[in-house]
């Protein structure tokens, strides 16, 4: 459907294009967190921490560290 469509869209940018960019970054993150593929949606997450650190990307990666836990 469509988060499957907006997953490889994020893929195809991240890998053919730019593979730091933080828009892909951002929805490829939300997508894996709809398919509760938590560890996969942090990763793409402190990437974009590293590049632009704020609460709100701190706070989603508290939320999928937390569901990994869980």
């Amino acid at each position: 459907g469509q988060q499957a469509s907006a997953l490889n869209d994020a893929n195809y940018v991240l890998q053919k294009l730019d593979i730091q960019n933080a828009k892909a970054l951002f929805r490829r993150a939300h997508c894996y967190k709809t398919m509760n593929k938590w560890e996969e949606a942090m990763a793409d997450l402190q990437v974009l921490l590293k590049e632009n650190p704020s609460d709100e990307i701190k706070k989603d990666i508290s939320h999928c560290l937390k569901n990994v836990v869980e």
